[in-house]
């Protein structure tokens, strides 16, 4: 499966650590060194690549598409998913703190799981749900093809 993951640019309107230093986007290394093992994944930072979204979109035949979140961007993630969607019709995932602490503001037709649990299991069962077109529950993700519907949780924190 080939699976693009997504930090999204900087938001001019909010001032955050972004204005002041650059810093790697550590959690989308943390989720390329699990889904590497069995996908084709790559990371796309639109705060140091100069590569448009749509560039980067059309460059390979992309399965899936991830997006971090952070405070600041919750209307830009949603603007992101809705490019996305307009460009190739692929399934999104969003995850992220701001995602996990208030997962409700990220409720978009756009968006098709929202994790507010991330961990090696559900990831994998989330990637073999998409290439089986299964939309059962999984444990710590909302999905919108059932309405974003509370999920249990495992109590396991990574």
């Amino acid at each position: 499966m080939n699976i693009l993951l997504i930090r999204g640019p900087a938001n001019n309107k909010a001032i955050d650590l972004s204005h002041y230093t650059f810093s790697e986007p550590l959690g989308l290394q943390m989720l390329y060194s699990v889904l590497s093992k069995e996908n084709s994944v790559e990371i796309f930072d639109m705060l140091a690549d100069k590569t448009t979204l749509e560039k980067k979109l059309n460059e390979k035949q992309f399965d899936f598409c991830g997006i971090s979140s952070a405070c600041s961007d919750i209307f830009m993630i949603k603007d992101l998913a809705r490019k996305i969607k307009k460009v190739k019709d692929i399934p999104i995932f969003i995850g992220g703190y701001q995602v996990k602490k208030t997962p409700e503001l990220f409720k978009s037709k756009h968006i098709d799981f929202i994790m507010i649990e991330t961990n090696r299991e559900n990831l994998h069962e989330m990637i073999k749900s998409v290439k089986k077109n299964d939309s059962s529950k999984l444990t710590g993700v909302l999905r919108k093809s059932l309405n974003f519907e509370k999920c249990e949780l495992s109590g396991i924190e990574e």
